[in-house]
């Protein structure tokens, strides 16, 4: 799964089409309180993350919940 994070909430996650025209699509994001939790929200359905990892390069994700069909 890919993401690109902006600043001011929002963010678009990469599409695997079926029909291979894959893309970006919209989504927000928010983080709780002690920056510990993820969520990320498509559609009207929202997945949340642990974040294992957060570098200046990099951030691993470890979902908390089933992901969902976007």
């Amino acid at each position: 799964m890919a993401y690109k994070f902006a600043p001011n909430g929002g963010c678009e996650f990469y599409y695997l089409s079926p029909d291979d025209a894959h893309h970006f699509k919209p989504c927000t994001w928010t983080i709780n309180s002690n920056k510990m939790i993820l969520q990320i929200s498509a559609n009207g359905k929202s997945t949340s993350y642990r974040i294992a990892q957060l570098t200046g390069k990099s951030l691993r994700l470890n979902p908390l919940e089933p992901p969902h069909s976007n």
